[in-house]
């Protein structure tokens, strides 16, 4: 009787390290692993692999989609697919990276996006206000991502509870100023602007 408790307690523990396991497999592969112990720099750079990772996937969300100005009207004019850009954004803060002012700034940003298209109908090329990567702030950047070790941080400044870290991508001269606040116990992006002009 005594072996068999042994034997239940062994493949008890066995279970549950299996199963601790795949949670935290499961949570690498869902969104990143910002436990509030990086430095600012550190969660830039995670962020910036968790997004080389999933940018294929996150192209596929149609941000904008096309529908006639006026009822009966054959010409579809771009409008922007508010459904996608809440999966989009949700997708992003899924990454444990994005901060809820990040989310904030970027739904007022589809908000105007979608009131230019209202008052500037265009219904061929790119759209604008979408003719970049949005995260990336530019569109030539993918090269960059063939080596997750490319990216450098050529500064990083950190005053109580903002920091700022400024990456340059060598590849294609990109360089991207983050801005992160901690917040709820871990540093979070709140913004991206591309300096490269800078």
């Amino acid at each position: 009787m005594i072996h068999k408790l042994h034997s239940y307690a062994a493949f008890c523990r066995k279970t549950a390290l299996l199963v601790a396991a795949l949670c935290l497999w499961l949570g690498c592969v869902a969104g990143g692993s910002n436990t509030g112990k990086e430095s600012p720099s550190k969660v830039v750079k995670k962020f910036i692999a968790w997004y080389a990772q999933n940018l294929h996937r996150l192209q596929t969300i149609n941000l904008v989609g096309a529908a006639p100005l006026v009822p009966n009207d054959t010409t579809q004019y771009y409008v922007v697919n508010f459904a996608a850009t809440e999966q989009y954004l949700q997708e992003l803060q899924q990454s444990g990276y994005i901060s809820g002012t990040y989310v904030e700034n970027w739904r007022n940003y589809f908000a105007r996006a979608d009131e230019n298209f209202r008052q500037n109908p265009q219904y061929d090329g790119p759209p604008d206000f979408f003719d970049y990567d949005l995260v990336m702030q530019s569109q030539d950047f993918e090269e960059d991502f063939g080596s997750p070790t490319r990216q450098q941080v050529v500064k990083e400044w950190k005053k109580r509870n903002k920091a700022g870290v400024v990456v340059l991508f060598p590849y294609s001269g990109l360089k991207l100023s983050y801005r992160l606040s901690f917040t709820a116990g871990k540093w979070q992006i709140d913004d991206i602007e591309n300096i490269s002009n800078q």
